[in-house]
Order: structure tokens, then C-alpha cells, then sequence
């Protein structure tokens, strides 16, 4: 016997749970944009105000928005959906299995039903007086939330450097003591952070403070000695991607193993999708017909919370490349970058032939309110020079001639073109007719067979691409896990 397979939605509870969030995202900005030493006392405690005091207080101080905290609630809205019907899921899982091990120990059914509810809640760790589930859940999306507002905090006013701050007591794990002694303190920008923010782990009360005065700067610094492994999902800086607000693949597992995720995604749609409802319309493409066929995993896009910056965006897309050619895929995967939607690529296989191939270039190019030139030419430098001649000064395109596909920036005098498949060389670089033979293969000359014959040369203005809605459904065949991307040691530029 299984009972039912979800419980109806518990409102109430996830109403308190994205205050609860919210309020500690707000604590970490708050602390952190006033340089709030751990023992001070000094100015408002918003931890003390009423939850309506606290953003008033907030918003009085320009530490953020009307816009910017509606967009932070309805994240902390939908994170606290997303806990809260997983733990549904969780609670039903864990009575499930008790109900099983009761049955494999002899009692009845009926001795089974005997048991009170705060008897059977209890006993899985969810109950009045063990809720060491809860605890965990929520002490852990807390302090997530702390963090990653004492993130938010930094970045509007850089430190100098980053001390590691925990709690040395009997319940402190490897991980955070490790980090302790000796006490860690490192450049702002230094790698270290970008995978030992905590939450380090589940209960984790360690944080971070921003070292803005020089006399506290070590001699030198030096880096750690590598520590106890830090679980996944956790670590990692909470604005590198947008998604310290987002539901973890773990999350994910469990939700479809529970039946919610339609439930996540419904509520993600309402709360964070806005963005989409803006765009330009347009038909099903055949692009995206060919991708259904062919069963590309299709994975959903995210907003990113504010605008990244360019430097940003290259870091985070840029890579030693391990398919067989990611330049178009990582270019398309540029221009939605830039438009606010959370894409990364290096996914390689069925889905790079498919945004590689001139047929479907030419099908995105002409996407409703697509700006596009496209020129046919037995010669591609002239192609290439033809539609230079109509892009506009200051502007980016995405261009594809000869057997290349880049990101390229309109100069006064030429135009740079954007590196992604090779690390130590990412960034803009002068878009030359030696840059055009070597690493566009572009030829004088084209011929098949002896045959003279025109190539494409596709010029397409990337700020209309974000702007399309079915370029950004799309996307969602180009989008890829952090840690399924095919890029790294060993690859190269293709």
C-alpha cells in the first residue's frame, strides 16, 4: 500500500518561508553595504524590524530598488515554492518507507494507522519536537540567502580582500575548519571564492567579510592547502550565473520522482518568466522542428537577475573547446547572454550540427524582427568587406563566412571578432584578412569540383536576436549544464 503521490500546496508556509528568505537575503545586503563588522552595533538592526520595515529601510538607503527587490521577492517567492513542494515530496517519501519497514517488522496495518500524527512526523525527523529535517532545510536556505545578499553587497562596493569567517565549536564540519586555521584571506577576486562561497554545506553557518582597510591585509597571501571536498550544489559564487535562487538538479530529481515539477515550472513561469512575455513573436521555425525530431534535449532558460557585464559573459561561455566546433552555438549562446537569458553551450553532438549548418543560420537570420544582411559571393573576403559597408558603428553582429562563426564588434576603422574556443585567448581580437584566411578559413576563390561557386556570408544583429521568442526557444537546445559542458584541457579552438 502507497499513499497519495503529492500533498495539496501549503500556501501559509510557503508565504512565511519566502519572508524568511527574503529577510535574510536583505540582512546579508544590508550587512555587507555597511561594512558591518560581525560585533557591531551600530545603525538598524533589520534582523529586529517588521519584514515591511526592513525593505522600507532598505529602499530609503539606496541599498536597492523598488524594482530590484520586487525581482529579489519573486525569486525568494519561487525558492521557497520550490522547498516547499519537494519537501511535500520528501515527507511523503520518508512516511512511505516507514509504513514499509512497520510492515517488514511484523505490525499490521492497523497497528500502523494506531500511531498519532506527531508520533509518525516524529519519527522521519518532521514533527513538534525532532525537526531536524526542517532545521536543515531551512538553516541552509537561510543562510543561502545571507550570502548571497553579502555577495550583492560586495559588488556594489569591491573590497580589497575576502576573509573566511566560521564557527569553531563541536558541531563545526571538516570543510569549514579546515578553512580556519589558518585563518583564509584572499584577494576579492581571487578563484578561491568562486568555489568556497558558503553555504559550503547542509547547516553551514560560515559567511564571508569584506576587508576594506589595508592595514588588515596579510604580508601575502597565501592560498589553501586543498581541504575536505565540498558537496555539489554547494560553493559555488552566488552571482557568477544568476542561480543561487534557482532549483538545484537535485532538486530537480526529486521534484519529477514527486510529480511537482510541472508545479516549479508553472510557478517559475508566473513568477520569474516576465522577461519572455516581451519578446517578438514568430512561427514554429523548421530549425526547431528538426531539433524535436532528432530528440535535442531540450533545458529550460533562465533570467539572469540584472544585466551581466561583457567581461562576464566571456568568462563564463569561453573555453578550451571539446566538440568538434562550438563557434556558431557559442556565438548564439553570446547574444542571448547579452539579451539577459542564462545560456551556456560547449554541449556538442546533434545540437552543434544543427546551429552550425548554413540552412538553419539562414532560417535564424530571417526570424520576425530579425536585422540580417546576407551576401552570396564566389569570394568571402569581399563578402565579408560588403557587409561590413551596412553594419553600424559601435553595434555587435553575429557573423558567419568561410568555415567561422564569431561575435564581431563594428569599429570606426574595421571590426574586432570574439574568441571563445580557446581560453587563455578569449576576449576581442583586430578582425584582419589574416585573422579572415587563418581563422575563418575564408578563401579569394571558391570552388566545388573546379567549379567556381558564391558561399553565404551571414551578418545578423545580435540585439534583434534577443528579441526574438522563437530564437530564445532555441537556445534551449544550445543550453547546457555547468557540468556537462564539453570544454577544457585538451580542447582547442576549431
Amino acid at each position: 500500500m502507497r499513499s497519495q503521490r503529492t500533498l495539496p500546496p501549503d500556501w501559509n508556509a510557503m508565504t512565511n518561508a519566502a519572508v524568511l528568505f527574503t529577510k535574510s537575503l536583505l540582512m546579508g545586503l544590508d550587512h555587507a553595504t555597511r561594512k558591518m563588522e560581525f560585533d557591531d552595533g551600530d545603525g538598524v538592526d533589520i534582523e529586529n524590524l517588521p519584514f515591511e520595515e526592513a525593505v522600507e529601510y532598505l529602499k530609503k538607503r539606496n541599498v536597492l530598488s523598488a524594482d530590484e527587490y520586487y525581482s529579489l521577492s519573486d525569486k525568494m517567492k519561487f525558492r521557497a515554492f520550490t522547498v516547499s513542494r519537494i519537501a511535500d515530496g520528501d515527507l511523503l517519501k520518508k512516511l512511505n518507507r516507514r509504513l514499509a519497514q512497520s510492515l517488514e517488522a511484523g505490525e499490521s496495518l492497523s497497528e500502523f494507522k494506531r500511531w498519532t500524527r506527531d508520533d509518525l512526523l516524529n519519527g522521519v525527523g518532521m514533527g513538534s519536537t525532532n525537526f531536524s529535517y526542517w532545521e536543515t532545510v531551512f538553516r541552509t536556505n537561510v543562510q543561502a540567502a545571507y550570502n548571497a545578499g553579502r555577495a550583492m553587497g560586495f559588488e556594489e562596493d569591491k573590497p580589497l580582500a575576502l576573509e573566511f569567517i566560521g564557527i569553531d565549536d563541536a558541531r563545526t564540519t571538516d570543510i569549514c575548519r579546515s578553512l580556519q586555521n589558518p585563518k583564509i584571506i584572499l584577494p576579492y577576486d581571487d578563484p578561491f571564492w568562486a568555489s568556497h562561497w558558503p553555504p559550503l554545506h547542509f547547516n553551514c553557518r560560515s559567511t564571508v567579510r569584506g576587508i576594506y582597510d589595508e592595514s588588515e591585509l596579510p604580508k601575502e597571501f597565501i592560498s589553501p592547502e586543498p581541504s575536505a571536498r565540498v558537496p555539489n550544489g554547494f560553493g559555488k559564487f552566488p552571482l557568477s550565473n544568476d542561480n543561487w535562487w534557482n532549483e538545484l538538479s537535485s532538486q530537480a530529481r526529486r521534484a519529477k520522482e514527486y510529480g511537482v515539477q510541472g508545479e516549479i515550472d508553472n510557478a517559475y513561469s508566473r513568477l520569474i518568466g516576465s522577461k519572455f512575455d516581451k519578446l517578438i513573436d514568430s512561427p514554429k521555425s523548421e530549425t526547431r522542428k528538426e531539433l524535436e525530431t532528432t530528440k535535442v534535449e531540450k533545458r529550460e532558460i533562465k533570467v539572469f537577475d540584472k544585466p551581466l557585464t561583457q567581461e562576464k559573459i566571456i568568462d563564463r561561455l569561453a573555453g578550451n573547446d571539446k566538440t568538434k566546433g562550438s563557434c556558431s552555438s557559442l556565438a548564439f549562446a553570446f547574444a542571448a547572454n547579452k539579451a539577459g537569458f542564462n545560456v551556456l553551450d560547449f554541449r556538442g553532438g546533434k545540437s552543434l550540427d544543427i546551429f552550425s549548418s548554413p540552412y538553419h543560420i539562414k532560417e535564424i537570420a530571417k526570424l520576425n524582427g530579425v536585422k540580417s544582411e546576407i551576401v552570396r559571393h564566389i569570394n568571402d573576403f569581399t563578402a565579408v568587406e560588403q557587409l561590413l559597408k551596412k553594419a553600424e558603428v559601435g553595434k555587435q553582429y553575429y557573423l558567419s563566412t568561410g568555415r567561422h562563426a564569431a561575435i564581431i564588434n563594428r569599429l570606426e576603422k574595421g571590426a574586432e571578432f570574439l574568441e571563445l574556443q580557446d581560453n587563455e585567448r578569449k576576449g576581442f581580437h583586430p578582425l584582419t584578412k589574416e585573422r579572415l584566411k587563418n581563422r575563418f578559413s575564408c578563401k579569394k576563390s571558391c570552388s566545388k569540383y573546379g567549379i567556381k561557386i558564391e558561399r553565404s556570408s551571414i551578418m545578423i544583429d545580435i540585439e534583434s536576436l534577443g528579441k526574438s521568442k522563437e530564437f530564445i526557444e532555441l537556445m534551449k537546445y544550445i543550453n547546457t549544464s555547468e557540468d556537462a559542458q564539453r570544454k577544457g584541457a585538451g580542447g582547442f579552438a576549431k
